[in-house]
């Protein structure tokens, strides 16, 4: 009993201990993370298409991620937009699981490496770049075909069309003996008879593809893209 009364008295003089409410587990579960960096916009976006298993993937720079029609260019195929403006080659490799292994794709696309040249990447650099994550896509992914675009060579960046022919050429090489990969000329459909850039199918800025660019990428690929769709299932 006179543990009780003083139990009682606690109460009443600490009515506040009488009120709390027990307090809910702590967990180690850890908040989701955040998407940051130069690309965390893209990205997220990116991030929130859900895994389509078999699908065809486009991923690169902004030459993939601007194609305006690329569904209505190939309505009858399952292709998904995994391009970000202003990536590099290793931008695509440090975010393979997101962009490309997330998806198992049964072809995946590749047009990146132009950004890495104009902002000073040596042509052996890109190169080292470019094989290394294809390897990397062979062994994570050894079904998946892979379809390399050539760089095209913009009126803006006419002054290093002989890195984007040597780092094209070199590209071309090695592929041959590459399995599940085919290297694919996207550049000279997109060139004058003088072999110099045809502006007409390029935006102002001279840099990136019009609808018109875009139309000659898609008569080019679109046969390429159905053989290695056929050959893939």
């Amino acid at each position: 009993m006179l543990r009780l009364a003083s139990i009682a008295l606690i109460l009443l003089t600490h009515p506040t201990l009488a009120q709390e409410k027990p307090q809910a587990p702590l967990t180690n579960t850890p908040p989701a993370p955040q998407i940051q960096g130069r690309f965390a916009q893209e990205i997220t976006k990116i991030a929130a298409i859900p895994p389509a298993p078999g699908s065809i993937i486009f991923t690169g720079s902004s030459s993939i991620r601007r194609w305006p029609d690329l569904k209505a260019d190939f309505p009858d195929l399952p292709v998904i937009n995994c391009g970000f403006g202003g990536c590099h080659i290793t931008d695509v490799a440090d975010r393979f699981d997101l962009l490309i292994a997330r998806h198992t794709p049964k072809l995946l696309v590749i047009y990146a490496g132009g950004n890495d040249l104009a902002e000073g990447k040596t042509v052996d650099e890109t190169f080292l770049a470019t094989t290394r994550l294809i390897l990397h896509t062979h062994k994570t992914l050894p079904n998946t075909r892979i379809l390399l675009l050539s760089l095209k060579i913009a009126p803006q960046r006419a002054h290093l069309a002989p890195h984007f022919h040597l780092l094209n050429q070199k590209l071309q090489h090695w592929s041959a003996n590459q399995p599940n990969l085919r290297w694919v000329d996207a550049s000279s459909c997109l060139t004058t008879p003088e072999n110099t850039p045809d502006t007409t199918l390029f935006d102002p800025d001279n840099l990136h593809l019009n609808p018109a660019g875009y139309a000659k990428w898609k008569a080019t690929l679109d046969p390429i893209i159905r053989q290695e769709w056929a050959n893939a299932q």
